[in-house]
């Protein structure tokens, strides 16, 4: 029998629209939303997949993405924290779901939102790597003795 013919591989295969939220360890209540790019990889035992068919997929993983969800999933634990989820966990979650054409216009907007918030990420790693390339050459200047640091008043 093939890879792609066993019970395993099929129920662990992901399918455009699908929503994979990490279960074990670190990854405990990640999510991610699987795109047509990323159809057809495997997922580990660690990430389950949901398969909704009366929501939009991507407005339920936003919407588990959200405080309030993640607050469901993992706080209600002693420490607040938990490393494990387990499906009857995940068949609890309570999420709203407005009818489908509020949910595609929520999710155009988050879409926008987003995107604004990965272009901040990249411009504020790209001011993070002058600030250390900065850093390194003030301490360069001090070690050499191109820069002259006063005393301090005792």
């Amino acid at each position: 029998m093939g890879i792609a013919a066993s019970p395993e591989s099929q129920r662990s295969t992901t399918r455009e629209g699908d929503v994979l939220i990490g279960i074990t360890g670190a990854n405990t209540g990640w999510v991610g939303h699987v795109e047509a790019q990323l159809a057809g990889g495997f997922v580990s035992q660690h990430v389950a997949i949901l398969r909704p068919d009366s929501v939009n997929s991507k407005w339920l993983a936003y919407t588990i993405y959200s405080f309030r969800s993640q607050d469901q999933l993992l706080g209600g634990q002693y420490g607040g924290t938990k490393q494990q989820l387990g499906l009857d966990d995940l068949a609890d979650l309570r999420v709203s779901a407005p009818s489908l054409q509020v949910q595609q216009e929520r999710v155009k907007t988050l879409d926008m939102e987003w995107s604004k918030v990965e272009r901040l990420l990249v411009w504020l790693g790209y001011q993070i790597d002058l600030l250390i390339e900065h850093r390194q050459a003030v301490i360069t200047a001090a070690v050499t003795g191109e820069l002259t640091i006063p005393a301090v008043a005792a």
